[in-house]
This record gives C-alpha cells, sequence and structure tokens, in this order.
C-alpha cells in the first residue's frame, strides 16, 4: 500500500517537483557564483553556507505546502479518507518523500558548489562527507519544520509571526547575536 501512496504522490506532484530541483540548483549556482565574484565571504564555500541557511526554506517551504495543505484542500482528500488505511501513514510517505527530495536539493546544492570551487579550493573526501551530511541533517529539520507548518492551516502566519519575534527577543537579549551561529 505504501509503493501505491508514493506513485499516487509522485504521479500528482512528480511534474512540480521535476521543476522545483533544477530550478533550486540554478538558484544555487547563482548564489555561488555571485559569493565566488565578489569575493568578500572567502570563497565559494560561504556561497554555499549562505545558500543553504537562507535560501533553502524556500523550496522546502513550497515543496511541504504543496505535499500536505494542497492535499488537504482537493477533493482527493475524501477518497483517501475512504479507503483502508490510517492517516499515519499517509502522512508518513508525504513526509518521507519530502524529506528525500529536500535532501535530493541541498545534496545538489552543496554539489553544485563543489563543481563551482574545483579549479580554486582543494575538497578532500572526508571534507565532502561533512558537507553532505550537514546539508542532510539541516535539510532534515528544514523539512520537519516546514512540514509542521503545512499543517497548522490558517494559524501557520501567527506561528511564523511569534516565532520570528521570539528571536529577535532573544537574539537581542542574548550576549551574542543569533545570526553570529548559522547552521553552516
Amino acid at each position: 500500500m505504501t509503493g501505491v501512496l508514493l506513485r499516487k504522490e509522485l504521479r500528482q506532484h512528480g511534474v512540480w517537483m521535476a521543476i522545483i530541483l533544477p530550478v533550486t540548483w540554478m538558484l544555487f549556482a547563482l548564489v555561488v557564483f555571485a559569493s565566488l565574484a565578489s569575493g568578500l565571504g572567502g570563497g565559494v564555500f560561504y556561497g554555499i553556507g549562505q545558500g543553504l541557511s537562507y535560501l533553502l526554506i524556500i523550496p522546502v517551504y513550497l515543496l511541504c505546502h504543496r505535499l500536505v495543505a494542497v492535499e488537504f484542500r482537493s477533493r482527493s482528500r475524501l477518497f483517501l479518507e475512504g479507503l483502508p488505511l490510517s492517516l499515519f501513514r499517509l502522512v508518513t510517505v508525504k513526509a518521507g518523500l519530502a524529506l528525500f527530495i529536500g535532501v535530493v536539493m541541498a545534496v545538489g546544492a552543496v554539489l553544485v558548489g563543489v563543481l563551482a570551487s574545483a579549479g580554486s579550493e582543494a575538497v578532500s573526501t572526508n571534507f565532502l562527507g561533512i558537507l553532505f551530511s550537514s546539508a542532510a541533517i539541516w535539510t532534515a529539520f528544514l523539512v520537519g519544520f516546514c512540514f509542521f507548518l503545512s499543517f497548522l492551516g490558517r494559524y501557520k502566519t501567527f506561528v511564523i509571526i511569534a516565532i520570528l519575534i521570539g528571536l529577535t527577543i532573544f537574539s537581542n537579549s542574548a550576549p551574542v547575536p543569533l545570526s553570529a551561529f548559522p547552521p553552516f
């Protein structure tokens, strides 16, 4: 039954996923090449870190919103509720697909940055493993957060505003601002 649900998700959202992956990689290529051209960050990996920290949340949020909110607004939700399967399995398949596509986005973005730095910076396989694993872990956090937000419906805006206000207050009252500790 899980394979059938996965095929349904790919049939319903596959074209959109096939478009968002290359677009995300092209945006990351622009960020990396802009970082390389400006020279302000010290290298290509500064652009990779900035892209993963601040740019990746947009396609991940759109992906999770597409998988969850669009599904629960469409008529296919009523059909799925009539099938003899649990809501847990349906949500697990959606979360697994979002996590897989998100990790492919992040690892592809890191790969774009590594390919851009091929002639200018030495990259060992251990360092490449660290980059890929940290990008995958950050993406897993983003997918979980965006997946949670997608289930909130109209309350999502208030939760995002409350989180941003809380982070701003915390960052201003802390001795070291949060902006000094990005995920990369």
